[in-house]
This record gives C-alpha cells, structure tokens and sequence, in this order.
C-alpha cells in the first residue's frame, strides 16, 4: 500500500497463477466475509477486441478473498484501500492460466491489449 500512495498510478495491475484456467480472466470483484468490492474498471469495454479473455464473477479462495486472519486477500487489499482512502487510481486482477509453447503468443497479445486499453484511454 505504501508503493501505490507512493507511486500515484492511474491503474494497478495484479496477477496470479491461475493453473484450472486455460485463458486470461479478469476479476470483477474480490470478497471479505460477506463484504464483496467490485473492480471500477469497466471490464467488458477492457476485453473488447481480445482473442480469449474472459469476465471472472468467481475470484476464487487466495488471491482474491481476503481472511481476516490470514494476509492473501491481495485484489481485495487493494480495492479497499483504493475505496478507504479515495484514490483515483483503478484496480483489476488478472488470473493468468499456466503458460506454455501452446498459449504464450495469445495470451501475451491479450495481455498487452489490457495494459494499452488501460494506458491510452480513460474510459476502462
């Protein structure tokens, strides 16, 4: 958190492993108990144009959720401290599949299309 005030981004980015995906997926929300945060970035203009990325309504049980007890919870870290503090900065999770031979060109063009939708247009 200190890397995001200190850094002042209009976007951040996160990532994780995502190894029962075969494609890019891009979370909408992250989950506290009962608590849910929704990304502000709008997803579906962000994916339009994109060979194989998907909306993920399902942000899993690690990176995504966070625990009170425990520290994972990242995506959901970091979109509440976007909220508490009232930044302007905007937050999306990328759930990345395993990469190979296969699938790294696709899923790295795809990528590339999220980090230029998000630096060359304000309306993500």
């Amino acid at each position: 958190m200190e890397k995001i005030k200190a850094i002042q981004r209009d976007y951040i980015i996160c990532c994780g492993m995502a190894a029962s995906r075969t494609q890019l997926s891009v979370e909408a929300g992250a989950i506290c108990g009962k608590i849910v945060l929704q990304t502000e970035v709008d997803l579906e203009k962000l994916v339009a144009g994109a060979a194989a990325i998907q909306i993920s309504h399902d942000c899993g049980k690690f990176v995504c959720v966070r625990v009170a007890s425990r520290r994972e919870g990242l995506y959901y870290s970091v979109l509440d401290y976007l909220s508490q503090n009232q930044l302007t900065a905007r937050c999306i999770f990328v759930h990345v599949p395993v990469l190979n031979q296969e699938n790294l060109m696709g899923i790295l063009a795809d990528f590339v299309l999220i980090i230029n939708k998000l630096a060359l247009s304000s309306s993500c």
